[in-house]
């Protein structure tokens, strides 16, 4: 057991100077891009990284299977004489898909800008899926520390070969979308090269009949999963579709902006979580229960003083990009999704998954899925962007909430007073962020601190017994 702390301590170290990095290149991509390129360009890079998120559908829950099917075996254990034709199988289906989007896109896609983004998402389909299988093996195996190496090379790759592409003679939104293929596609070497065991077995067709077993089994355990995360991602996508459909690309690359701004913080935060799945499976019932019920804590208290985040950027956008001070009234309205997603995707989702109870993860993403197509039906109705927005923010609390109240039905906790208080920081946050910018900033803080300090004894003899459980 000692053995498996000091593991879990070197993967979490590893994915937190990971994400320092892919912080600061993060920061670079946010700040700079927006400030050299006209606000269509940045627009249609932002459409294209949104197609991306959905590629994933394709290759139908097979990392996702491999990964809680074997999640925590050791990766010389691996089978990879199987595991290669798990690979061929599901790169053949996305190629075809590809090739028919892509002459769906020649024919009946009239717009050129989204005709060569979607163009451009077909090409990059295979580079895609094989970074995205690849850090899957990495996690499931332990190997952090290679995961992490992807994760930072991919940033940096990335906002490199966009940033230089900027300053090529007479670049224009098809320059910026042809340095993302590419920069994929080097992602994806770099991430094969990490994984070449599996790469260079030569399909043996002895093995063909075992791949296709195991291919199904991960399918059926991973499809839910995916679904799960798909539908996850749609709650953001349905409301992002129907601004890029029904407005234009400028008001789109706005709203953009200040979702990259929330999604910033949230992937720096949320990869810590990436050590904890397989550190939970190892845990013991009774230990898993006690450290549930003390991160839970911990979070209530700390996650508030992520919203503060909302002053600082206000102050960045105003000075250092003015053209897009519209996106600052969204910004306000979006920030609580710090909370809800951060407490989702860091304790719910993974003890979740580990307790296997990925069709009750497909119920609440389900449930929101209906409750956001309802909601877009309106917002668009009525024209009214920001009531879009509104429902983004209320959709993500009401997936949040509903897997909270599953957690703590199972492990006995209390949760109508903990959420009467976090709604109602929320309101008085909310409300708060009208005044001027000082003021809000003076009374948000101090409500806060007085929250903080309340029973602060209870929160700091909570954090010491998460210590002693992680030792």
């Amino acid at each position: 057991m000692a053995f498996i702390r000091k593991t879990f301590y070197l993967n979490m170290s590893y994915a937190f100077g990971a994400n320092i990095i892919t912080t600061i290149l993060s920061t670079i991509f946010v700040m700079f891009l927006p400030k050299l390129v006209d606000i269509r360009e940045y627009g249609a890079i932002q459409l294209m990284l949104f197609y991306i998120n959905y590629i994933g559908f394709l290759h139908f829950g097979l990392p996702e299977g491999i990964y809680l099917r074997y999640g925590g075996i050791r990766y010389e254990d691996i089978k990879f004489k199987v595991l290669v034709w798990e690979y061929v199988i599901a790169v053949t289906m996305i190629a075809c898909f590809s090739i028919i989007t892509f002459f769906y896109l020649q024919e009946l896609v009239f717009d050129p800008v989204k005709r060569y983004v979607g163009i451009g998402t077909c090409v990059i389909a295979i580079g895609q899926h094989l970074i995205w299988f690849n850090t899957y093996v990495l996690q499931m195996s332990n190997r952090i520390k290679d995961y992490s190496k992807v994760v930072v090379f991919d940033k940096f790759i990335f906002v490199f070969g966009i940033i230089l592409s900027v300053f090529c003679i007479d670049y224009n939104y098809k320059t910026l979308i042809m340095a993302l293929v590419i920069t994929r596609y080097i992602s994806a070497l770099y991430s094969i090269f990490l994984c070449k065991e599996i790469f260079f077995q030569l399909p043996n067709h002895c093995f063909f009949r075992q791949a296709i077993f195991d291919y199904k089994n991960n399918l059926e355990c991973g499809f839910k999963l995916l679904i799960s995360s798909f539908l996850g991602l749609l709650i953001l996508g349905i409301i992002r579709w129907a601004i890029s459909v029904y407005w234009s690309i400028e008001v789109f690359a706005v709203v953009s902006f200040s979702l990259s701004m929330v999604m910033f913080f949230l992937s720096f935060i949320n990869s810590v979580g990436i050590a904890l799945f397989p550190f939970l499976k190892k845990l013991t019932d009774y230990d898993a229960a006690l450290l549930y019920k003390c991160l839970n804590y911990v979070l209530y208290k700390g996650l508030f003083s992520l919203l503060f985040f909302y002053y600082p950027i206000v102050l960045i956008v105003n000075i250092w990009l003015p053209k897009y001070g519209a996106s600052l009234e969204y910004l306000g309205i979006l920030i609580p999704i710090l909370i809800f997603e951060t407490k989702y995707n860091l304790l719910l989702s993974n003890y979740m998954k580990a307790l296997r109870l990925e069709k009750k993860l497909l119920k609440v993403t389900f449930y929101s899925i209906i409750l956001c197509l309802m909601g877009t039906g309106i917002f668009v109705f009525f024209c009214d962007l920001k009531m879009g927005i509104v429902l983004l923010v209320l959709v993500l609390y009401f997936k949040y909430k509903l897997c909270e109240v599953k957690m703590a039905k199972i492990y006995d906790l209390p949760v109508i007073k903990n959420s009467f208080i976090e709604l109602l920081f929320l309101i008085f946050f909310e409300i708060i962020i009208n005044l001027k910018i000082e003021i809000s900033a003076l009374l948000n803080i101090s409500i806060y601190l007085i929250f903080f300090l309340y029973k602060k004894q209870e929160f700091f003899n909570v954090w010491r017994q998460i210590q002693k459980i992680l030792r």
